[in-house]
């Protein structure tokens, strides 16, 4: 994107920040999702996930770079004071030590002139899409000691980049097995799991070093362990516990645990889980993290629903009402974030395992309003 374009954007930001979404009070008297987390302390906000189409020249740029942008202008600054900002490493480390800042710096440089926190995600990943070629073969070579070295590298030098600048930080993702084995829950053999395993360390050696890392690169942040399936008591939660548990218990720094909550169209916590999430089990679950002193985030929210009926619309905003009136019953839940910012652009309609399209998981919908799910959210943030 050229130094041109940015300028016209970000000055021509506020004009359209008062927006042209209707506006309706709950009863807390807040007009915003902001405004009602604001009062209360916490934070509410979304994934940037398409800002590559901001990007002239780009050759991710699609033509479509006026309605999202558009929605930006209008509706994101308004509603929400925490923006996630994306530092997958294939998208900004495809060579080793050397950083393609772009996609970033433009988020940030967009989230201080919106006066939103920013929320970093996520440092170390294992999933293969989200990695550089680069690293992949060092795996395929056993270079373990070459893959330590590459891991602390993209911990420390993205951290202290954006030193002081981000609040908090997705430290390790999904770390766990997607699904229970013979033996039960367990840690997934990725690449960083093996690296350090070959160190001989323990298999949970890249997650603290990588904690410990980031703590060594700014002492301010918030250092978070997100996974999905996680938010109730089950299998996973329980082994999630007992990792974070251990961690703690060795002085390793981290602060907060997050949920990811991608929800069934029923509004189970996990596509495969039968019937709807189960609001007790959530709030005995936050204590038991709680009592380890962390805090609780919910990181990627949205709720796959296959049409935009009424009764659908209805469903989901009764799921995201009892969801966030639970977490609002927790001192230590500081937010939710949106994994999105409206129907038009979520990463659900992108997979090829989905055949009915579009979804619509989001609190805006295809045209950037708010549906039923937004004031609910609304409601049960004012009170």
């Amino acid at each position: 994107m050229g130094s041109a374009f940015l300028a016209v954007f970000l000055g021509g930001f506020w004009q359209g920040v008062m927006g042209q979404v209707p506006l309706a009070k709950s009863q807390g008297g807040a007009q915003t999702l902001r405004q009602a987390a604001d009062r209360h302390g916490l934070g509410v906000g979304f994934f940037i996930s398409h800002y590559w189409f901001l990007r002239e020249g780009d050759p991710k740029c699609r033509a479509t770079v006026g309605p999202y942008t558009d929605l930006l202008n209008r509706v994101a600054a308004r509603e929400f004071n925490v923006v996630a900002m994306p530092v997958f490493m294939s998208s900004i480390t495809l060579k080793p030590n050397h950083y393609d800042w772009f996609y970033p710096d433009y988020t940030m440089k967009y989230a201080q002139k919106a006066g939103m926190a920013v929320q970093g995600t996520p440092l170390v990943y294992a999933m293969p899409a989200t990695l550089p070629e680069w690293v992949k073969q060092l795996e395929v070579k056993q270079a373990w000691e070459p893959l330590r070295v590459a891991m602390k590298n993209q911990v420390a030098s993205v951290v202290g980049h954006y030193l002081g600048k981000v609040r908090s930080w997705i430290v390790v993702n999904e770390a766990v097995d997607y699904e229970a084995t013979t033996n039960g829950w367990g840690l997934t053999r990725n690449l960083w799991q093996k690296a350090f395993a070959q160190n001989g360390k323990p298999e949970a050696a890249y997650i603290e070093e990588a904690f410990t890392t980031a703590r060594n690169a700014d002492r301010g942040a918030v250092l978070i362990y997100n996974d999905f399936a996680n938010s109730e008591i089950n299998g996973k939660s329980d082994f999630i516990y007992s990792l974070l548990k251990g961690l703690k218990s060795r002085k390793v720094p981290v602060d907060a645990v997050g949920f990811q909550m991608h929800l069934s169209k029923e509004g189970a916590d996990g596509w495969w889980v039968p019937g709807t999430i189960n609001v007790e089990s959530l709030k005995a679950n936050m204590q038991r993290f709680a009592d380890l002193g962390l805090d609780i985030y919910i990181t990627e929210l949205d709720m796959k629903l296959e049409d935009a009926s009424p009764a659908s619309l209805r469903r989901q905003a009764e799921v995201y009402a009892k969801i966030l009136q639970a977490c609002r019953t927790q001192p230590r839940f500081k937010g939710v974030l949106q994994w999105g910012l409206y129907d038009k652009y979520t990463w659900l309609n992108d997979l090829p395992s989905e055949t009915v399209k579009p979804l619509h998981p989001l609190m805006f919908d295809t045209a950037g309003q708010p549906k039923p799910a937004y004031y609910s959210v609304l409601e049960a943030l004012s009170r």
